[in-house]
């Protein structure tokens, strides 16, 4: 009889938490282990942003909060691919507003982020929270602050949102145009090199933040700066997290260099070290082992983006083994602050495009 009263108990509390508490609620929903790209059904509708197919795949019982090994769920997608329809039709199904992905990201701070104020408001009209932040300690308010967005200001800062929701009109923020990405590229630059760099911007302009990663302006390196966090001290061993960032990385990254493909003689995968080596003895033997360790790593790289199980990797899987290569760059290009080498700056690992001359 005690054995059934604790079982009882014990559901109970586990069912009323689960109520009171969205967020253990959403940590109980199914995450898809294999998914990066083109593994879930109703996160490839979305990205389709075929909304006829989501609602097909939706009536056919699909769970409407499954998220991928990231943590999106389809709404997080709807949110990226700004696609307020399917947006609009999750939310009337009922899909969780305030779920957090593995970065910490709610669909609201997605939507702050890349300034979709539409999906912004809808969010907000639905139940989003206002009062949670990113990585960076920014809020939903703070974006909108960053971006002079007087609109989204105005609604996040009011004491009756439900005021907003009521109105008709679609919120239209006038932004001053952003300068061209390529002002600072020098005028030879090729059109394909400009082509590429925009494509990957496009692509991955609301990851880098949360990657500490950036493309850098004129050129086609795609730079994650922080190896503390991609591998662990003088290891070649791939952190957890790195794994993580490169499930979702690797394979959007592929795909937009697939569409260039006639025009690239090949994709380097560089490891690279600062000029510290502690216990080496003399600078010869610095460089030795940091050739090791650099060449290591972009090994250990190159060997794990191969792997991912993702429908396009497996796909073109013979362009990929031909076209991206380990390059083990030792100090050979540092990274210099102020005449001053930055230690922390130079251990990074760039993905390179080689374009055909």
């Amino acid at each position: 009889m005690f054995k059934i009263y604790c079982v009882s108990l014990l559901f109970t509390l586990l069912f009323t938490s689960c109520v009171q508490n969205e967020r253990l609620e959403i940590r109980l929903t199914p995450i898809m282990k294999n998914d990066t790209i083109s593994n879930i059904p109703l996160h490839d509708a979305v990205r389709a942003k075929d909304i006829n197919k989501v609602k097909e795949i939706l009536s056919d019982g699909f769970l409407l909060n499954t998220q991928d090994k990231a943590g999106f769920t389809a709404l997080h997608l709807a949110v990226r691919f700004d696609q307020y329809d399917i947006a609009e039709y999750l939310i009337n199904k009922k899909v969780s507003v305030n779920t957090f992905d593995i970065y910490g990201d709610t669909p609201l701070l997605e939507s702050m982020r890349n300034k979709t104020d539409n999906i912004s408001k809808l969010l907000l009209c639905n139940g989003a929270k206002q009062d949670v932040k990113d990585r960076n300690l920014l809020s939903p308010l703070d974006y909108a602050k960053i971006d002079d967005n007087e609109a989204m200001i105005k609604i996040l800062e009011s004491s009756d949102i439900k005021s907003f929701c009521e109105e008709k009109e679609i919120i239209t923020v006038q932004r001053v145009e952003e300068k061209s990405s390529t002002n600072n590229i020098d005028n030879e630059t090729s059109i394909i090199e400009l082509t590429l760099y925009d494509a990957l911007k496009n692509e991955f302009h609301s990851d880098l933040v949360k990657w500490n990663a950036e493309i850098k302006e004129g050129s086609l390196i795609f730079r994650f700066k922080n190896t503390d966090m991609l591998f662990a001290h003088g290891s070649s061993e791939l952190s957890s997290d790195y794994k993580i960032i490169l499930d979702d990385f690797f394979p959007r990254y592929l795909n937009v260099l697939y569409n260039y493909k006639n025009e690239i003689e090949q994709v380097r995968i560089e490891g690279h070290t600062s000029s510290v080596y502690s216990s080496a003895k003399n600078e010869n033997e610095k460089y030795a082992k940091n050739k090791e360790l650099s060449t290591k790593r972009a090994n250990k790289v190159v060997d794990y983006v191969s792997s991912i199980p993702n429908n396009f990797i497996i796909e073109h899987k013979d362009w990929l083994n031909d076209y991206v290569k380990p390059y083990g760059m030792a100090s050979d290009k540092l990274i210099y602050k102020q005449g001053v080498e930055d230690e922390s700056l130079s251990r990074r690992v760039e993905f390179v495009i080689i374009k055909k001359k």
